[in-house]
C-alpha cells in the first residue's frame, strides 16, 4: 500500500528517531542495529550470540492513533500487539525480547525450571488476581461478562457482542517485572497485549477496545 506524504512523515521524523532512541534500554551485550521489517515498517535489529531479534513498529490502520509493534525472529514466528505509546514512551520496550519468549515458547520445563514452588505458582495467582479488576472494566464500559475456563484450564472472561464471542483472559505472567498479557479472542482475532504494572484505566481500555473492535 502506498502511503501518504503525512504517513513518510511520521515515520521519518516521529517513528524512526523514536526507536533509535531506545537502543540503549536493552541489556548489556546486545548490539543493536536500525533495520526495517518485511512490510517496510521500520525497526530495530537486535543481535547477541548467534541469535537476533526484530522489533518494529507502523501505524495499527490509517487515521488512528494506535500503533503496531511486531516483534520476530527474523524468518520465524511473528507476535504483533497494538500500543498508543511511541517505542521510547513504551515502558516495557527494553522487555520485549523477554516477553516474546515467554509467548512463543510458555514458562520453563520442569526439568529446567529452577523456580521455588511459590515463584511457579505466582504468575497464574497474578493473572486470576487481576482478571476480576478488569471485569469491573468491562462492567463500567457496558459490557456484560461470565466467567468461564478454558480448555487448558485458564481463567477467562466471556463477553457477547451482537453475534461475537470476545474471551478475555491473562496469561504469559512475569510478575518479577510487573508483566502481564492480555489476551483477547474471537473467532477472527487473537491479540496478546503486554500490560505493566497496575491495571489501565477505564477510558484508555474504551478507547484501545473502540479502536480494535
Amino acid at each position: 500500500m502506498k502511503e501518504t506524504d503525512e504517513e513518510i512523515v511520521f515515520l521519518r521524523e516521529v517513528l524512526w528517531p523514536s526507536l533509535i532512541r531506545t537502543c540503549s534500554v536493552f541489556e548489556e551485550g546486545v548490539r543493536v542495529m536500525p533495520s526495517a521489517d518485511a512490510y517496510g515498517a521500520p525497526g530495530v535489529l537486535l543481535l547477541w550470540g548467534e541469535e537476533s531479534l526484530l522489533i518494529s513498529c507502523a501505524p495499527w490502520t490509517d487515521n488512528t492513533e494506535l500503533l503496531r509493534y511486531s516483534v520476530q525472529e527474523p524468518g520465524k514466528w511473528r507476535w504483533e500487539f497494538p500500543a498508543y505509546d511511541l517505542p521510547e514512551k513504551l515502558p516495557f520496550f527494553g522487555r520485549l525480547p523477554i516477553l516474546y519468549d515467554r509467548i512463543r515458547f510458555g514458562e520453563p520445563t520442569p526439568e529446567d525450571d529452577t523456580r521455588s514452588e511459590a515463584e511457579k505458582i505466582l504468575p497464574r495467582v497474578y493473572a486470576i488476581t487481576r482478571l476480576p479488576a478488569f471485569g469491573e472494566v468491562l462492567s463500567e464500559l457496558g459490557m456484560e461478562t461470565v466467567r468461564s475456563t478454558d480448555e487448558d484450564g485458564t481463567s477467562c472472561l466471556v463477553a457477547v457482542e451482537g453475534d461475537v464471542f470476545i474471551r478475555f483472559s491473562y496469561e504469559d505472567s512475569i510478575p518479577e517485572l510487573e508483566l502481564t498479557v492480555l489476551r483477547i479472542r474471537t473467532d477472527e482475532v487473537d491479540l496478546r497485549i503486554p500490560e505493566y504494572g497496575n491495571i489501565r484505566g477505564i477510558e484508555e481500555y474504551r478507547k484501545l477496545l473502540g479502536e480494535l473492535f
